[in-house]
């Protein structure tokens, strides 16, 4: 499936990653810091970070920013098919205070690959900022490419959470699978031209809801609605901010959080819009009966 990459533990003081004092890169899981070792090797002499998280579209601005917010003292695996993107990330992550990370090279658009099932191992916490559509309006959007679209964009999000969960469920005593899913206000209101995009939100949104709703005990579910616009091209000082926001609705346990003022104002008038719409159409007949026309 994907291509598993070094997996890094520790870092001396040089910025490589160290193993007792040893320069190291191993490529398989079950050598790694915690992931299944129970040998009594220095791999389980290391303290367990506090989670073991997946991000599934790390390298973007926004899951760049993200992964730099929940990295610390945390255990990470990237799931990206920019290696050498990844890799910078990595070493950032790892100079940021992460415990260990690892990355997955692996292409999201491609359906046989999104089940993940190559990867068995008991995460906390599943981070999806992966899209193909956001930067697109409708009328750029490639139809020849919809499987693609379709894969990124509603199935990758829907089954790895799926496997996720299966996984977290073998593990005895464990807490509920948190999942953060990085969506838009699009999704909650009607936008031209982007209808596409928002539509892919809000089918995972509602496929989503339906999975951690049938089982409340042992998955949560954050849904992160943006509502501004967030530059891909270079580094953002909103990125950081909804990061930090990000971070502070998941220790309050939010189920939504939504990032961006103008974003904000934008739903209030879109929600507001059938009110004006009812008293509307009520001073229309209160003109119409005072002139004697007929109420219709």
């Amino acid at each position: 499936m994907g291509e598993l990459s070094g997996y890094f533990s520790l870092q001396d003081r040089d910025g490589m990653p160290s193993r007792g004092g040893q320069k190291c890169i191993e490529p398989a899981i079950s050598e790694c810091v915690g992931f299944g070792v129970d040998d009594g090797s220095y791999c389980n002499q290391v303290s367990g970070p506090q989670m073991n998280i997946l991000i599934a579209g790390a390298t973007s601005i926004v899951g760049q920013a993200i992964a730099m917010r929940f990295a610390p003292d945390n255990r990470v695996v990237l799931l990206s098919r920019n290696h050498d993107k990844s890799e910078n990330l990595r070493y950032r992550l790892m100079e940021h205070g992460a415990d260990s990370v690892q990355i997955v090279t692996m292409d999201l658009g491609d359906p046989e690959l999104v089940s993940l099932n190559n990867i068995q191992e008991n995460f906390d916490l599943f981070i999806y900022s992966a899209c193909s559509t956001s930067q697109l309006r409708d009328h750029n959007v490639d139809v020849g490419l919809i499987d693609v679209q379709a894969s990124i964009d509603l199935m990758a999000p829907v089954k790895m959470t799926m496997n996720v969960m299966a996984n977290k469920r073998g593990a005895a005593h464990q807490a509920p699978l948190r999942v953060i899913f990085v969506s838009t206000i699009l999704a909650s209101i009607i936008s031209p031209n982007r209808r596409i995009y928002a539509s892919y939100k809000v089918l995972t949104e509602e496929y989503l809801k339906r999975i951690c709703g049938d089982q409340p005990d042992e998955v949560k579910l954050l849904i992160i609605r943006i509502a501004t616009f967030i530059s891909p091209k270079k580094e953002s000082v909103k990125a950081d901010k909804l990061a930090d926001g990000i971070y502070a609705a998941f220790q309050a346990e939010q189920t939504e959080y939504l990032f961006g003022f103008s974003g904000r104002m934008l739903k209030f008038i879109f929600f507001l819009q059938p009110w004006l719409v009812m008293h509307l159409l009520k001073l229309i007949r209160r003109l119409r009966s005072s002139l004697g026309s007929p109420i219709k």
